[in-house]
């Protein structure tokens, strides 16, 4: 059984090694520098997991609370697809889509830290392109937009709160071309920011 156990973590090393793989807990402080200053300890990432299938699970966790901060399946060891989960500090998640050469690409959803859905919408070599869907934090529409490689392209719709539209932008390669603002024939106490994006 020594024997056994010996060889599976000498492949284990070997595989880690081979790869560029950690085979201990790696701990980061809050700016997600790595540190062995236990007082710093903000996240950590237990050693990289092989799973049956072949894929490569990585996750890091919370210190304080010992909750997943994110969890990504890797495809291969090649580490350049994988499917990505990352959570806010009380267990809800925060945002989930694919990666290609650890860059968002294809569809990413992201939700407010309540848990109900805050934007959701497609990425091609890590920008924006086509339709967004942003989101109140009681999952009403907010802004519906559009892109092309990252820049607005098309229309840009505002919502109150009510779903009564707010304002109507059109825009051509990140050029605005026309805008029209719409008064809430409702009383709307909603506060938004220009800060928008995901």
């Amino acid at each position: 059984m020594k024997q056994f156990l010996f060889l599976l973590l000498l492949s284990i090393n070997t595989y880690a090694q081979k790869h560029d793989i950690k085979t201990d807990t790696v701990y980061y402080d809050r700016n997600w520098k790595e540190t062995t200053i236990k007082d710093s300890f903000f996240f950590f990432r237990p050693p990289i997991k092989k799973l049956p299938d072949g894929k490569l699970g990585v996750e890091d966790y919370y210190m304080a609370t010992g909750k997943p901060q994110m969890k990504i399946i890797y495809e291969s060891s090649d580490f350049k697809y994988g499917y990505a989960t990352y959570y806010y500090e009380n267990g809800n998640k925060s945002r989930e889509g694919d990666l290609k050469n650890n860059t968002e690409t294809g569809s990413w959803i992201y939700y407010h830290e309540n848990g109900n859905k805050s934007s959701e919408g497609s990425f091609v070599n890590g920008k924006e392109d086509g339709e967004w869907k942003f989101y109140y934090d009681d999952g009403s529409i907010e802004w519906v937009e559009h892109f092309k490689k990252g820049e607005f392209h098309g229309e840009v719709l505002q919502y109150y709160r009510n779903g009564q539209l707010k304002q109507k932008e059109v825009y051509k390669h990140g050029e605005k071309e026309s805008g029209e603002y719409y008064p809430a024939v409702e009383e709307d106490t909603t506060h938004t920011q220009d800060t928008h994006k995901p």
